[in-house]
């Protein structure tokens, strides 16, 4: 995995797209034609398939390894015949016979021609006024090919072009789907007054295709400081902040992917920001394009999302903060959403599934001097308390300040539900191995908090004796087979293993795009409307209030049940 994440950073500088172009190596095995196509750097099956109009599943038919990555030098063998015929009939009955296409800032004519299967001849040819040259929002007429491909006769040779690639500074690359699956509503189709039950009056406004901006540290001017031996023989890590960067671009990617092929049109710009480069920050946001963007997704950290959101709020950009579970960042912008659920959201959650999971049992809080998780206790108990006075029920709630104190507090006839609402792991494991003394005797069932994930000295059988039971930033459940199934798809896609990071970009992309499909530029407005389950956690957002953003409140819980982390039931 980490040596594809190296190949990807290192060959590609995160501001263009790599292009695949079509072999012109063709050789004869047995009755069969096939391209050979040496693979480059950056290069994965589906962006391969589409330079042949194939399927990925018709490459690996004929190269079987493939489906475990792609290697740079490695040689497929590409269906010759199959992918001529393939471009020739989406171009002779598809949208692009008898077509206009207006030309944008870093395209070459061998990308409009690859884009349509045509060769840079042929657009010469329809077009004689490109003898003085390519310009951005020049309209050039796209002609279909003369013939079919029959007896292996060549339709399109993108061997001659010789084009430079345009020099964009952002712009990593632009999906456009070669086929329309559904009518568009273009920008002057306006239907106003479109209103939901229980929801407020707003005007529907869809494009033909929407601008998106990606904010992410992927540190490309840092990739040549990589010990690329040592990390190719896995004797030093891969950097962690340019991992997390591409793998969510890599989830996003094969969402935003997966949308096109139901009428989606996105151009994606990639902004490379580190969390601490306030200064670099303040020169992307002069850029022009940046007023034009319909969502931004980013930055990841707080220190750097501040100021984009203001941005955002100033121009009416929708904005996501994929990570920070700060609810600050949502104050007065009703712009922002976040799709991490606070500490606050997090421990309120936790009160609920005791309320419904444990009435009448015996209720113990245990905290330390410090004020912060004295906050912590009065935000749980609160929450428990609303719970329990609107159903009329009543629990013995006890607060215990230190660990040797807890064992009085136990109850033998009842379930004991012990809340640790701290990020102290000294304290922590202190009350544990206290508790798991007891849990022979009591029946103890342990509510703690999510930064216990990343303790390292936690016992697992006092895990397990304690049934613990803790809320997670994301959850992905191996077994599950929509899990699965995107485990395969982004191997195809992208050449290397899923990380975390690589389903939390596919939540964000499928959640949020598909949004903006249904519901156009004000779709922000109806994102407390939309329940959805995705790889890694659930969407169930809100308007924290009326002058502010909107909060995710689907909380991960998780408990360790037979030494492993599972799902804690409703």
């Amino acid at each position: 995995m980490y040596l594809a994440l190296f190949l990807f950073l290192y060959s590609v500088s995160f501001l263009n797209a790599q292009e695949v172009k079509k072999s012109t190596k063709v050789e004869k095995v047995g009755d069969t034609k096939y391209y050979l196509h040496t693979v480059e750097a950056g290069q994965t099956l589906s962006s391969i398939a589409k330079a042949y109009y194939l399927d990925v599943n018709d490459i690996i038919i004929e190269n079987p390894a493939a489906i475990d990555g792609l290697k740079p030098g490695e040689e497929l063998k590409i269906p010759y015949l199959k992918s001529l015929k393939n471009g020739y009939e989406k171009n002779k009955s598809g949208k692009n016979k008898g077509t206009t296409h207006k030309t944008e800032a870093g395209q070459t004519l061998y990308s409009i021609a690859k884009l349509y299967g045509v060769t840079v001849d042929e657009l010469r040819t329809a077009n004689p006024e490109l003898k003085d040259g390519l310009k951005a929002g020049q309209v050039l007429r796209i002609p279909v090919p003369a013939k079919p491909p029959e007896g292996g006769e060549k339709i399109a040779s993108d061997s001659k072009a010789t084009e430079k690639k345009g020099d964009d500074p952002v712009k990593v690359e632009k999906i456009t789907p070669r086929e329309e699956s559904k009518p568009k509503v273009t920008e002057s189709e306006r239907v106003t007054d479109l209103v939901m039950p229980g929801d407020t009056v707003f005007s529907l406004v869809k494009l033909e295709k929407y601008k998106v901006g990606l904010f992410a540290p992927f540190h490309g001017e840092n990739v040549d400081n990589i010990e690329t031996d040592r990390f190719i023989r896995d004797q030093v890590p891969f950097p962690a902040k340019p991992e997390l960067a591409v793998q969510f671009y890599e989830g996003f990617r094969l969402a935003m992917d997966s949308l096109r092929k139901t009428g989606l049109h996105i151009e994606l710009f990639i902004y490379d920001i580190d969390d601490n480069d306030s200064a670099k920050i303040q020169d992307i946001l002069k850029k022009p394009e940046l007023k034009d963007l319909n969502l931004i997704i980013g930055p990841f950290a707080g220190s750097v999302f501040l100021p984009v959101s203001k941005f955002a709020h100033q121009h009416s950009i929708p904005i996501v903060s994929p990570l920070s579970q700060q609810n600050k960042i949502l104050l007065n912008n009703e712009y922002v959403s976040k799709m991490t659920p606070s500490i606050t959201t997090q421990l309120e959650e936790e009160a609920g599934f005791v309320a419904r999971n444990y009435v009448g049992q015996n209720v113990v809080l245990v905290s330390n001097s410090n004020s912060k998780e004295i906050q912590y206790v009065s935000i749980f108990r609160t929450r428990l308390n609303e719970i329990l006075k609107a159903s009329g029920s009543s629990d013995s709630i006890f607060n215990v300040k230190a660990a040797e104190g807890v064992g009085k507090a136990l109850s033998l006839t009842k379930v004991n539900v012990v809340v640790i609402p701290s990020n102290s792991q000294a304290y922590v494991t202190d009350i544990l191995r206290t508790l798991n003394t007891l849990s022979d005797k009591y029946q103890i069932v342990v509510f703690g908090m999510q930064s216990w994930s990343g303790f390292t000295n936690l016992d697992y059988d006092y895990l397990e004796n304690l049934k613990l039971h803790y809320p997670v930033n994301a959850f992905v459940e191996y077994d599950n087979e929509n899990t699965l199934n995107f485990i395969k798809n982004f191997r195809i896609y992208s050449g290397c293993e899923p990380g975390v990071y690589a389903f939390e970009g596919y939540d964000a992309g499928v959640f949020y795009l598909s949004t903006l499909r249904d519901y156009g530029v004000n779709f922000r407005k109806k994102l407390s409307k939309i329940k959805w389950t995705g790889t890694q956690g659930s969407f169930d957002l809100y308007k924290t209030s009326p002058e502010s953003g909107y909060e995710n409140k689907a909380v991960n819980l998780v408990m360790i049940q037979d030494f492993k982390l599972v799902r804690a039931s409703k």
